[in-house]
């Protein structure tokens, strides 16, 4: 390891998003840089529209049917409150921010911030379509001269549908102003291809770059669910996928673990759907490291079953671009197709061989940033 204690690297990307998987990976990449032997912190870049979208839903006072769910479900609501402080409360303990709050890109360009080298990503952060995208994800902000990096940020599940080529022009000389570029999945790596004419290195997500002991030691060491549980997260709900759900928890006497409040209304007289929706990241790892199986529709739903050793189903993995690379990359294509039985045993199996196949891609990862840091 180099030993840089007096060069500072500054990150941005989705911290403060109230998503498992954008907090997880901020974590991990910030401690990965700080083994390489750096000062790091993130930048607090918290926009408006990032703080409505992960506001609790009680307080969408304008909408009716978020009124009508708190009057009818208050537990739900005020769970979901609950949820809100979790995430919040990660942030604080687990992520190192920089103290003052920039909530655009105009206030970031006043900041003349002195970091030796800045980091954008990983995650969505380069997914323009995201609500809160901004162009401060391509550290538009950053003054000439300083290094200028990006980590394995990723342009969403289905890259080339959502990167309009109307905005090729400005992506392209936003990336002319970096030192160093890689990205997260195959697709985004041949989207920027085509605009830039040079393809970028694809490195693993943060989370893939630590050792599963710390993943381990963040998750409680007693579960949150009584009882075996299949556990199943979706960000967005699919009616499908619940059922689908539902119809193996039946056949296995197991409830369904859902930390997402949709279509609770629907459910809510399923006596196998038990909705545990006060979940932030910590509580997160704790329900996939007991849960006898999991379901997912998520990128870091797959990356956790397999520290954890989960025996899991990527439902329809392989139409999402960044799920079905990984796939791939581990030899788990079939996967994605939802099990007519679980065989509840196959998770350590299936945790080493992927452990075995991603583990040069973790060097290779490590080596990148190593490079490209000052």
């Amino acid at each position: 390891f180099k030993l840089n204690y007096m060069k500072k690297i500054g990150i941005i990307t989705f911290h403060a998003s109230h998503n498992y998987g954008s907090m997880l990976q901020a974590y991990a990449l910030r401690q990965v840089v700080k083994g390489l032997g750096y000062e790091c912190e993130i930048i607090n870049f918290r926009t408006p529209r990032q703080r409505r979208i992960y506001r609790p839903f009680a307080l969408e006072f304008t909408r009716l049917l978020s009124m009508a769910k708190s009057l009818l479900f208050p537990k739900l609501a005020l769970d979901d409150f609950k949820k809100h402080r979790l995430f919040e409360q990660f942030l604080r303990d687990y992520l190192v921010v920089g103290e003052e709050v920039y909530s655009d890109s105009f206030k970031l360009k006043e900041a003349h911030f002195d970091y030796d080298a800045y980091i954008s990503g990983s995650d969505q952060i380069w997914n323009t379509i995201c609500y809160d995208h901004d162009s401060a994800y391509f550290l538009d902000f950053v003054a000439s001269g300083a290094r200028k990096i990006a980590y394995a940020p990723s342009m969403g599940p289905h890259s080339r549908e959502e990167m309009n080529a109307g905005n090729d022009s400005a992506i392209k000389n936003y990336l002319s102003t970096y030192d160093s570029i890689s990205v997260r999945d195959e697709v985004t790596a041949e989207r920027i291809e085509r605009i830039t004419g040079s393809k970028p290195p694809i490195c693993l997500d943060p989370t893939l770059l630590m050792d599963k002991d710390v993943w381990l030691s963040m998750a409680d060491d007693k579960p949150l669910v009584e009882d075996g549980y299949i556990l199943l997260y979706s960000p967005f709900y699919d009616e499908q996928l619940y059922d689908k759900a539902i119809g193996l928890a039946d056949k296995y006497g197991l409830k369904v673990v859902v930390t997402i409040p949709y279509s609770h209304f629907r459910f809510k007289n399923e006596k196998r759907m038990k909705f545990y929706t006060a979940v932030g990241p910590k509580e997160f790892l704790t329900l996939v490291k007991f849960a006898r199986f999991v379901v997912c529709k998520s990128f870091h739903g797959v990356i956790f079953s397999l520290f954890f050793s989960r025996p899991f189903c990527a439902y329809r993995g392989m139409e999402d671009d960044r799920v079905s690379w990984l796939l791939k990359l581990a030899g788990l294509e079939k996967l994605a197709e939802f099990p007519e039985a679980i065989d509840f045993a196959a998770g350590e199996e299936l945790s080493s061989r992927a452990s075995s196949l991603l583990k040069p891609f973790k060097e290779e990862s490590i080596k990148f940033l190593r490079n490209a840091l000052p």
